[in-house]
């Protein structure tokens, strides 16, 4: 009886590391506020555009940011 807990408490410790895991696997998405589509933290970077979000610094796509510095500078 006594392995038959330690084995179960094994299988437990187990199943909840591998749910932490899959937990942390997901990665956070950001909506860029010039496309609207979602992206990763290392597609988006801090950028201000004067004309657009009452001139705030918010996280857009690499896309966009080359966009607006080819339209605007």
């Amino acid at each position: 009886m006594y392995n038959d807990s330690r084995i179960q408490q094994y299988r437990d410790n187990q199943l909840a590391n591998h749910l932490i895991d899959l937990v942390d696997e997901i990665p956070i998405l950001y909506k860029c506020p010039g496309c609207c589509e979602q992206f990763e933290e290392s597609e988006v970077k801090p950028f201000k555009m004067h004309d657009l979000h009452g001139n705030k610094e918010l996280n857009y796509c690499l896309d966009c940011i080359e966009y607006y510095k080819s339209e605007n500078l």
